[in-house]
């Protein structure tokens, strides 16, 4: 991380991220750190609310992302309170962003869903093998979520 990204870090507790975006407006890479580590610092998961960890993961092993779609949109708008369908809105539609930029971020959907499932949906289960198990599953529904960032809004 270069030296304004470090600075900024070290101030994320005292700024909003609409804050951040307005003072490094087109470097995603800062923003996509900034991002990261304040989800992950959440006690909760910002999007995803613990009690729908398993249905994310049964959805993500459908081979079809067209199914996947229709179930993760049924979830949504079923077991999803607002705050969580807003931040969703919020952290997809960036990433979204972030894949339109590949060849400049060299960031795709599936690197952005490998590095950004750990962080969004995270397991209660105290097994290491267990979540390793399911990662594949959590990165689809992740990259199909960056493809896909409207849902959130329906």
């Amino acid at each position: 991380m270069d030296m304004q990204g470090h600075l900024l870090w070290q101030d994320q507790a005292k700024t909003t991220p609409h804050d951040l975006m307005l003072r490094v407006p087109h470097d995603t890479l800062v923003m996509g750190q900034i991002f990261k580590g304040l989800i992950r610092n959440c006690s909760e998961p910002v999007v995803f609310p613990n009690n729908v960890y398993e249905d994310i993961i049964s959805i993500g092993k459908e081979e079809d992302e067209a199914q996947i779609m229709q179930n993760i949109e049924k979830l949504v708008r079923t077991r999803f309170e607002t705050h969580h369908r807003h931040a969703g809105s919020i952290i997809f539609t960036f990433l979204c962003r972030v894949a339109a930029s590949e060849s400049k971020t060299k960031m795709g959907t599936q690197s952005l869903a490998v590095v950004f499932s750990p962080t969004l949906l995270r397991s209660q289960s105290n097994d290491p093998m267990e979540e390793m198990q399911n990662m594949k599953y959590a990165i689809a529904v992740v990259k199909c979520l960056i493809e896909n960032a409207q849902v959130f809004d329906k």
